[in-house]
């Protein structure tokens, strides 16, 4: 699923799109069996111009079993049983054209047994425009997952189908014979017309997510307004053209004063659909600009040539400029001087190819505020895309108070390293001499040990006597159990 669509409604197109596909395919067979009973109202629709043909109805039943093997959850042998349905079908369709242009014979239709029908349906053909639109949408079933740069092709085939079938529904509504028949030639059966346009809106909706149907899958307030307004779009012109020739037909007014309404209402239609569509535009920019200036950080928006287009509230505040200053001029302006020119090139290498980069990625960066100063930044980046091309959203956050706070705690580790380093600890083994009790240093030296302790660690000796030392070395004023008194 492609970045900004809406699976819901993807999954809703394609439910549609095999909802179209069951009915062509159930339309087919009906009118085909109906030609075996036979059923006259079923073959014609009630229709007094033409029916639809036998070769016709079994190019319908293939089309709409061919499209209904487009379901991703197929397996491979049903896709390949629905690609030769559609192969089927194109080639119906081919043998009516040839049938029509050279006189080749129509088997499906002459050969296909003795019919107990009236005598005007045995010259049912396949009408010529039938035939072109049952070409267009074998192929475009048949080649539906061929991509030329992740644009699907075949979809134009589908859509000149839907077209050719939509005139020729607009015609009987309008009971104008040119619309859905070729003179001279067998015109499109009225039900005939309605299931080719139903298969080919189901074709278009079996891949919702490429093509010319992205617009109608998209998630947010233009694909909202897409899905709102098409169908408006298409039946309203359609429906004021008929109330207009039927008010006219029953004597109402005349030409002229029908024309002008005609005109009146598609201006007036066109105008509420105008309305619409810039009123949705509207909020969907004012909820954007709201979620901008709701940012914590600030906000920077430039084009592909790194000129601002779009800045927040937190981008005047941080760096002091107001939005006037910055809008239209070039991001650099908000980094030292030292770093412009590389950042120009850094820039325009990352626009060639753009891509998310998180906050935080490892970069030392700093912005240049109005009044000159420099101070450290982190920012991220993330490309946008809209009709005028790629934008370019930086997200910047000042971190000099997280910067100042690190360095203070670097500072105190410095210092601790610093004060553990003084700290004087012995340790190992101290050569001592056994009889005056020295201790040799490093340079071989004897030296006392009150001097040894006292030169390599903050201890200090105090001297004095203890009581055994006492009694050994002063018997005369000691007694036992403490000092004699004197």
């Amino acid at each position: 699923m492609n970045t900004g669509l809406s699976s819901r409604i993807a999954s809703l197109m394609e439910r549609l799109s095999q909802l179209a596909a069951w009915i062509g395919t159930s339309v087919g067979l009906l009118v085909f069996v109906a030609w075996k009973v036979p059923v006259v109202a079923i073959i014609t629709a009630g229709s007094d111009h033409t029916g639809m043909a036998r070769s016709t109805a079994i190019a319908l039943a293939l089309i709409g079993a061919s499209i209904l093997s487009l379901d991703e959850a197929h397996g491979a042998w049903i896709k390949r049983a629905g690609a030769a349905a559609a192969l089927l079908a194109i080639m119906i369709g081919i043998s009516s054209l040839l049938h029509l242009a050279l006189g080749w014979p129509s088997y499906l239709d002459e050969n296909f047994g003795a019919l107990p029908v009236a005598a005007a349906l045995r010259t049912v053909r396949m009408a010529p425009n039938t035939a072109i639109c049952i070409i267009l949408l074998g192929l475009s079933s048949l080649l539906i997952d061929v991509r030329i740069k992740n644009r699907c092709p075949t979809q134009w085939c589908a859509l000149g189908a839907g077209g050719i079938s939509f005139a020729a529904s607009v015609g009987y509504a309008y009971n104008v014979t040119a619309l859905y028949g070729v003179p001279g030639y067998t015109g499109m059966a009225v039900h005939s017309a309605l299931v080719l346009l139903i298969l080919a809106t189901g074709l278009l909706f079996a891949r919702p997510c490429v093509g010319l149907m992205v617009i109608f899958s998209r998630e947010g307030p233009i694909g909202r307004l897409v899905r709102r307004l098409f169908p408006a779009a298409v039946a309203a012109p359609v429906l004021t053209g008929w109330f207009r020739l039927a008010a006219q037909h029953a004597g109402w007014y005349g030409t002229e004063v029908g024309t002008a309404l005609y005109a009146t209402l598609n201006v007036l239609f066109l105008l509420l659909f105008l309305y619409l569509a810039v009123a949705s535009r509207a909020v969907a920019e004012e909820k954007f600009r709201a979620l901008l200036e709701s940012a914590p950080d600030a906000m920077v928006i430039v084009d592909q040539t790194g000129r601002i287009v779009l800045v927040n509230a937190q981008t005047e505040q941080i760096f002091g400029y107001s939005r006037e200053q910055l809008l239209g001029n070039s991001l650099e302006m908000l980094l030292p001087e030292d770093t412009r020119e590389r950042h120009t090139d850094l820039r325009t290498r990352y626009t060639i190819s753009p891509q998310l980069r998180p906050m935080g990625a490892g970069l030392a960066l700093r912005g240049r505020r109005n009044d000159g100063t420099v101070f450290p930044v982190e920012v991220s980046l993330a490309p946008m895309r809209n009709e005028d091309g790629i934008l370019i959203s930086s997200t910047i956050r000042d971190i000099t108070g997280r910067k100042q706070n690190e360095d203070e705690r670097e500072r105190l580790i410095i210092d601790l390293q610093s004060a553990i380093s003084q700290v004087k600890v012995l340790s190992g083994l101290l050569p001592m001499c056994a009889a005056c009790k020295k201790i040799r240093d490093e340079q071989n030296n004897w030296i006392p040990v009150e001097s040894y302790v006292r030169d390599r660690s903050d201890a200090n000796f105090s001297h004095g006597i203890c009581p055994d030392c006492a009694r050994k070395l002063y018997p005369e004023f000691v007694k036992d159990g403490g000092p004699k008194k004197m």
